[in-house]
């Protein structure tokens, strides 16, 4: 048996995107293979969006035309927002 890792995006609708093989598996195209799916852990995904959320809110900070926006002014609108999920 071999094994190979790739990682794929689901769409909204649930269908996988597609992939393709790299060509060093090539001797096994067309052939029949076995696909398991191993999810994160939601509470990792959870941190995950708030890092990228935090990290957006402070590059939109540091735009020129919002320099009066301070960094409690953020981390209350990161509270709010997790608040409403």
């Amino acid at each position: 048996m071999q094994a190979i890792e790739i990682e794929i995006d689901i769409g909204q609708g649930g269908e996988l995107k597609q992939i393709k093989l790299p060509t060093s598996f090539r001797q096994w195209y067309g052939n029949h293979a076995k696909v398991m799916l191993i999810f994160p852990d939601l509470s990792q995904r959870s941190q995950t969006t708030e890092q990228r959320w935090r990290e957006l809110l402070q590059q939109t900070q540091q735009l020129p035309q919002t320099e009066q926006i301070s960094l409690e002014e953020i981390n209350a609108e990161v509270t709010a927002y997790r608040q409403s999920q």
